[in-house]
């Protein structure tokens, strides 16, 4: 179900990087950000860095929801 899937670095990112459509993929399990709130997270700027594969939650752009 792709609604149940989760946002993934493509490739390594660093602290200060954009959030966007280029740099993300969402796969299962769910372990990042939905994608129901891609267009929340879509432009934000990371907080710290993410290794190319993993998950990308809220913590890593400053929130904790």
């Amino acid at each position: 179900d792709p609604a149940r899937q989760g946002a993934v670095a493509k490739q390594a990112l660093r602290a200060g990087d954009i959030v966007q459509a280029s740099s993300v993929r969402f796969a299962w399990p769910c372990h990042g950000v939905e994608t129901r709130d891609w267009d929340r997270l879509d432009g934000m700027k990371l907080m710290r860095d993410v290794a190319e594969g993993a998950p990308i939650g809220w913590a890593d752009v400053g929130l904790d929801d």
